[in-house]
């Protein structure tokens, strides 16, 4: 598979090397130099406005350590980040679908077959993504094929609700748990109602289903549903401030988030976030706007940031895919571009997985899988509602902090 670099850095940063002669210490600051990789590929590295690390005073040694070297002192650190392709492609191209990490891979299911837009036939197909060995197995599939539902993990399982089936009018209300230790599903108690292009997340052993569309579209929700599994039972418990489908949504440090989305009046565009407390069941709208990229985009918490990946813009009344990445640092409140994914891509599913390089770091990189793209390619615009094209494509972006340190003498 072809392997793409950020569009907006054009070399790879580069270590600092220094050789130690005797008792005395020659540096010689080289290139800048670092060679990060994901799952041991090398790649393109940046800050998070996707600028090129090149501007580091010498002589220096730099280093994922935040431990100076003997007789060095720090200078300071930069985040640098960055996308690979040349990964295992999905089985099948598809879109519409969920990706959630267990602990020993991470589940793509379901969503929509080669075209999207309910025009080819939804599928229940189940693989787990083995990030160590870069390959694919089957699992069993979900009892009911379906796409546009969300998907969330409790306990080790997956929980799988609503979403829509072939017909595109009609929104389902089931729930589905997957149980890895027998490769099994089981319905259970289903929603109040039909649902699709909502989010889920789970606090604290509940889920909870927030927003989405009815049946046949007339609707934009703003109902939170709490599923406790332990009663297998629903109820409702709150309102989001602002009705909206196609929305994406998270749970971090005990309270849920969500972002983007379409909304009334006209279904235009959603830029607030809100945050759930599920001690109050309430939601409440944060300060600032989020960034103006609709809804269908691939998202996760990333190292205490919530990110997003992709969506759907609009150019000339046509849909577009978009390339950007946002994160939203919930400690801080605060938006930032992160690097772009390679490629334009909506209605991609992602998710995380840790991997531990060495004893003292762990790395954890996004993978996001599939997607749609427009019939012209990855850089055109397309009727909204139009026909789409799903991918079989797989980026995983990683970041890491780079710690810079100078000779005390």
């Amino acid at each position: 598979m072809e392997e793409y670099g950020n569009p907006h850095k054009s070399r790879v940063i580069l270590y600092a090397a220094f050789a130690i002669l005797g008792l005395a210490i020659c540096f010689t600051f080289v290139i800048s130099v670092i060679a990060l990789g994901i799952g041991g590929k090398a790649y393109a590295l940046a800050d998070d406005n996707g600028n090129s690390n090149n501007n580091i005073p010498s002589p220096v040694v730099t280093s994922l350590s935040s431990t100076p070297p003997s007789g060095y002192y720090a200078l300071g650190s930069t985040v640098v980040s960055g996308w690979k392709t040349n990964y295992a492609p999905l089985t099948f191209a598809r879109s519409d679908h969920q990706a959630v990490t267990l602990a020993d891979g991470i589940y793509v299911m379901g969503g929509t077959g080669s075209n999207g837009e309910g025009a080819t036939p939804t599928t229940n197909v189940v693989e787990m993504y083995t990030p160590s060995t870069d390959t694919w197995t089957t699992k069993a599939p979900l009892q009911q094929s379906r796409y546009r539902f969300a998907a969330s993990v409790i306990a080790n399982k997956i929980y799988v609700t609503g979403g829509r089936i072939q017909d595109d009018l009609t929104a389902l209300s089931s729930l589905e748990v997957y149980d890895p230790t027998t490769n099994t599903w089981t319905y259970k108690s289903p929603l109040p109602f039909g649902i699709s292009d909502h989010t889920s997340f789970a606090i604290n052993g509940i889920l909870y289903v927030v927003g989405g569309y009815d049946g046949d579209y007339s609707n934009i929700l703003n109902t939170t549903f709490a599923y406790d599994p332990s009663k297998d039972s629903w109820m409702q418990v709150g309102s989001i401030n602002v009705a909206r489908g196609d929305l994406v949504g998270v749970a971090y440090n005990g309270k849920g988030y969500l972002t983007g989305g379409w909304g009334y009046p006209d279904y235009s565009l959603v830029t607030v976030l809100e945050e759930f407390d599920p001690n109050s069941n309430t939601w409440i709208i944060k300060e600032g706007t989020t960034p103006d990229r609709g809804g269908d985009r691939g998202y996760e918490v990333l190292n205490g940031r919530f990110i997003v990946v992709g969506g759907e813009g609009e150019e000339n009344s046509n849909s577009k895919p978009l390339q950007a990445v946002e994160l939203y640092d919930i400690k801080t409140g605060l938006w930032t571009p992160g690097s772009p994914i390679p490629y334009p891509i909506l209605r991609t599913g992602c998710s995380v997985w840790d991997t531990t390089s060495t004893t003292t770091t762990t790395t954890t990189t996004l993978y996001c899988f599939g997607g749609q793209e427009c019939p012209g390619g990855f850089n055109t615009a397309c009727l909204l509602d139009g026909p789409a094209v799903d991918v079989v494509t797989v980026a995983a972006y990683a970041e890491h902090t780079v710690y810079s340190y100078a000779p005390l003498s």
